[in-house]
């Protein structure tokens, strides 16, 4: 059994596609009739004790499954930039589409290189040559910091993950992101019971969003019902143009006072004038909407 020493894998060495179970046979097969021919690279930054593989995770997973020992090579390197830069150099030997390519720089650099006088952006070099632009690179950083799976499911192409189905995906997430945040507020300005209720694990947001929808409906069918009434009222009661003491003298015509439940309010001819004059004044109002 082979016993392959474990190295860490560096972040930038995330940009190389690992291989399907097809391409990783062929290796295997490869590397059992002819032994590793390219070592794996492992790098030490600036005389730092610890190393990190920064090229031939594939070739390592084939020499494990071939059952041969693997051989490695330590190479030294200023800073993390230069590493980068190796990493970049590696050419794959696979074809790629656009979209892995511009995934595979943002994997390289997930943030713009610091650029300097004279000192040529990589990553857009990479991208010119590959014939799409940086907006693309761009767009693969998006999806990266939203989720490096995702990232990775469309450097690997997984279940026909494109780039341009990561970025769907990504803005999808954010407007559903953005929707809870707007109904959040909404419960918080309109219903802070409700608001409660969800900070409190006992309503979830969708289930106080129904509610609050419900409530507006019940107040909206009471407003219907009182404004229905209040028309009734004055389209049975209200002489078109007549003044306050004709609608207390129409309203009074079949009113008898003995029928009259007791009340704090007395039957009177006062209590009647002014409740008409207070319907005149809600009438005009009105009106004035």
């Amino acid at each position: 059994m082979v016993m392959a020493m474990k190295y860490e894998i560096h972040p930038a060495a995330e940009c190389v596609r690992l291989m399907d179970e097809d391409e990783l046979a062929s290796l295997v097969a490869d590397v059992k009739a002819n032994g590793l021919i390219d070592p794996i690279v492992v790098a030490q930054v600036n005389g730092v004790a610890s190393q990190k593989l920064v090229d031939g995770r594939n070739r390592l997973k084939a020499c494990e499954v071939a059952g041969v020992e693997p051989r490695f090579e330590v190479r030294q390197f200023e800073d993390d930039a230069a590493v980068r830069a190796f990493i970049a150099s590696r050419s794959e030997r696979r074809n790629l589409s656009k979209g892995q390519q511009a995934m595979r720089l943002a994997l390289l650099w997930p943030e713009p290189e610091k650029g300097g006088r004279g000192k040529k952006s990589i990553a857009n070099t990479s991208a010119k040559r590959g014939g799409f632009s940086m907006d693309r690179v761009d767009a693969a950083r998006m999806v990266l910091r939203h989720s490096q799976e995702l990232a990775r499911a469309v450097r690997d192409f997984v279940g026909d993950m494109t780039l341009d189905k990561a970025i769907k995906e990504v803005e999808a997430s954010r407007k559903a992101i953005d929707s809870a945040e707007a109904q959040a507020a909404r419960l918080r300005s309109e219903s802070p019971d409700l608001a409660d209720l969800v900070v409190d694990g006992r309503m979830t947001l969708l289930e106080a969003i129904a509610a609050l929808d419900e409530r507006k409906r019940t107040a909206d069918r009471e407003r219907r019902t009182a404004t229905e009434l209040l028309n009734t009222v004055f389209n049975v009661l209200w002489p078109r143009g007549g003044s306050p003491d004709e609608w207390a003298s129409r309203l009074i015509v079949d009113v008898d006072s003995k029928f009259w439940p007791t009340t704090n309010m007395d039957l009177s001819s006062e209590s009647l004038l002014s409740c008409a004059k207070t319907m005149q004044a809600i009438a005009e109002q009105w009106g004035k909407r």
